[in-house]
This record gives structure tokens, sequence and C-alpha cells, in this order.
């Protein structure tokens, strides 16, 4: 009888916070309507079994015919990166490669200045290499083929690779290539049987994502095209179902995806912010609600945000809009998880 009363007593006390908590999220929400209002989802998870998922404007901002659902498609952008360094890091741990051997031999077309790249480096943006997007005059033009044929020429890196940390889309591009080399497998089809299915994120689709997208816009709410492809670095559209069974079988099945999840933090090094530590698609830092790992993404028409805490608490924000607004935003919701 106490058992039962207890358990009557424990969801009584969920719900009330959770009532509590969206209605301080609407007027939140509602605080920022004058700069163009917040469109897109938030997750918010106390533990895998408290997550509420909120939804909050329109697939297509400026028509207003369709409400965003739990099955739109975001564009991850750079959320990207951390699929990539999971895959790389299962690879490790199944003796694939050493997260300090050198690449050389795995991509002859290199010159020597980036053979030397280890791993690590390409997983935490301290190897030097020009970023692709720096190396043409019209990103739009941008392939993971023509990205890859553009770092096969070059043989000189913007600093010796170990020596300072700078964000380089390029190592992920190099990653997801590695992943592929390693495996046997395509990307795309390493991903999917050793991520994607097992997590059960059912409804992720690979750039370009054949009209499943949502579209993108600026924060005027005019379109906004993105030459998405997916390199690791990012291409990859998930639903906001997909980002809660990522959190919430990850959490549920920790003994399995343990060695993986926490093997970054074996090798982080010092990003160039004071405080925080970057490996295999993630920031490490604490503040004053807790320790975390985060990553955000950014692109025309995409904004989105993780932050998992490592006592076990979530958030996640997705937006086809860019919203000058939305980096201050996401901290007061996780000042608003932790009032």
């Amino acid at each position: 009888m106490r058992k039962g009363l207890f358990f009557i007593c424990f969801f009584w006390f969920c719900t009330v916070q959770a009532q509590s908590f969206k209605t301080d999220l609407d007027v939140l929400i509602g605080r920022y309507e004058k700069s163009g209002g917040f469109n897109g989802i938030i997750l918010i998870a106390r533990n895998p079994e408290q997550l509420e998922a909120y939804t909050y404007g329109y697939r297509n901002p400026r028509t207003k015919a369709e409400k965003i659902t739990l099955t739109d498609p975001f564009d991850l952008a750079s959320l990207s990166k951390q699929f990539a360094g999971l895959a790389i890091s299962q690879l490790i741990l199944a003796g694939k490669i050493g997260a300090e051997d050198p690449i050389g031999p795995y991509f002859p077309e290199l010159k020597p200045a980036l053979q030397k790249v280890t791993v690590r480096q390409l997983a935490n943006h301290t190897n030097g290499i020009h970023d692709y997007y720096a190396l043409v005059r019209d990103p739009g033009t941008l392939t993971k083929e023509l990205a890859f044929q553009l770092l096969t020429v070059l043989d000189t890196t913007v600093f010796p690779p170990g020596t300072r940390w700078g964000y380089s889309n390029s190592g992920y591009l190099l990653l997801s290539i590695l992943v592929e080399r390693l495996s046997g497998m395509s990307y795309e089809d390493y991903c999917r049987q050793h991520i994607f299915n097992p997590l059960g994120m059912r409804e992720i689709v690979y750039a370009p994502a054949g009209g499943k997208g949502l579209p993108g816009f600026n924060a005027k709410g005019e379109p906004q095209i993105s030459n998405t492809f997916n390199c690791g670095a990012s291409g990859l559209f998930a639903s906001g179902n997909d980002l809660i069974a990522y959190y919430q079988n990850i959490s549920r099945q920790y003994l399995q995806w343990k060695a993986a999840f926490e093997l970054p933090l074996k090798y982080a090094d010092n990003s160039k912010s004071p405080g925080w530590q970057y490996a295999f698609g993630w920031y490490f830092t604490s503040d004053e609600t807790g320790t975390f790992r985060a990553h955000s993404g950014q692109l025309p028409g995409a904004s989105t945000y993780i932050r998992w805490y490592e006592t076990g608490e979530f958030i996640c924000v997705l937006s086809n809009k860019n919203d000058a607004f939305l980096k201050e935003f996401r901290d007061e919701v996780a000042g608003l998880l932790f009032k």
C-alpha cells in the first residue's frame, strides 16, 4: 500500500512539475514574439522517463498552414558531428584503429602535411586542416566528392597539427571517409546499421533529404536554401521523435553504449573558449547548472542545439529559422529546467 501511495505521489509530482515548466516556457516563448518568435521543437528531460516535447510554430512560418510536429525532419547541421564521433569511437573500441594513429595509411591520396594528422586531431578540431568552405568561392557548388578533392591538393595546414584548436568541417569529412575505409561500408549504411537502427531513430534521413526535410527560413521569415551534403560534418535530417529515441535509448541501455559514449572524455582537448573542451563531436564544460556536453548547429535555415548533463538531464532545441536570439533562448530554457 505504501508503495502504491509512493507512485501516486510521484506521478502527481511529475505532472505538476511538467505543467509548471510548460507555463514558464510559454511565458519565455512569448517574450521573443517581437523578435520573430520561436519556430520549432523543444525537448526537455530530467531522466528518460520524464521527458516532455513542446512544438511551436509552423512548417512554413510564412504561410502558417501546417503546424510543426514531432515527425518533421529538421536539418541537424553540425549536430551531425556527434554521430560521426560515435561511429569512429565504435571503430576505435573494435580495434580497427587507434585514436592517436595517423590517418596517412588510410588516405594515400593526401599529401604528407595531412597524412600525419591523427584520428584524435580530426575528431577534436586540432588538425589545422583548411576548412573546405574556405577553399571555394561559392559554397553552393560543394559536394562531398569535390570537398575531398580540394583537400587532396593541400600540402600545408593552418597550424601544425596538435598545436592549436581551430574548428574545421574538413576533419569530419575525413572522419566519415575513414569510417567507410575501416568498415567496408558506406558512411550512411554504417550509421544506419550501427547507430540509428539500434537507437530506434526511424525517421532520420540523409542529405539530400528528397523533399522530406523542413524548408528553412531566416529571422525575417524569408526562405533560405542550404547546400547540405552528408559528410560527417553535416547532412543529417532528424525529427523530434529521432532525438527522443536517441536520448532515451542511450540512457536506458547505457551499459551497451557507455564505452563509446564516454570515450570522447578520455581524449578531450581544450577549445578556444576558456573552460570548454572538445572531442568527437561534443563540447564539454560545467556551469551553475552542472556538468554537461553540448553542441550547436547553424546553417542557412537551420538552428539546432543539444545539451546533455552527466546527471542525465537533456535539452534539445530544433528550429528551421535562423533567429539571432536562439543562443540566449536555449540558455534560458536550461535555466527553467533547473529552476
